[in-house]
């Protein structure tokens, strides 16, 4: 009986630790708004073309675009098959300063993301390195980013 009373205790002890520590895991958790906005420069290209269309490169406006964008109330969904592509907004950050770099030989952007919206459907796919997904956004976000590339 004294064993299970210590298997018991140590068990429940273990359990309220790690329940405590979760807690702050919300705190952690990754911030899509956060990462977006330490774009330096976005780019909007319509299909076909290989230059930008429209190019967003102060603070406030990028600031503006993320606030826009709704990244919360993104819902993760495939797209209908008939999506025609609309734009493609490409998003970059100036390169990460290694050890022995300063500040002002970094000032090269890379491309970190693009996002693609397509006519007519509250859709987008979201690139980050090798891994895409697609999103159904709010019709607000949609008629938001129509406005842009226009």
């Amino acid at each position: 009986m004294k064993k299970v009373s210590v298997l018991f205790l140590s068990i429940i002890t273990v359990v309220i630790l790690l329940t405590g520590c979760n807690l702050n895991d919300k705190d952690k958790s990754f911030n899509w708004n956060e990462s977006i906005e330490k774009s330096k420069k976005i780019e909007v290209v319509l299909p076909g073309d290989s230059k930008a269309a429209v190019t967003i490169t102060d603070s406030e406006e990028i600031e503006n675009f993320v606030e826009s964008l709704k990244v919360n109330e993104w819902k993760l969904a495939d797209k209908p098959l008939q999506a025609e592509e609309q734009a493609k907004y490409i998003l970059y950050q100036a390169d990460t300063v290694h050890l022995g770099e300063s500040h002002k030989d970094n000032t090269e952007l890379i491309e970190i993301a693009y996002i693609v919206t397509y006519k007519d459907i509250p859709y987008i796919d979201l690139r980050i390195k090798n891994v895409s997904l697609s999103f159904k956004v709010p019709d607000d976000v949609s008629s938001y980013l129509f406005n842009i590339s226009k």
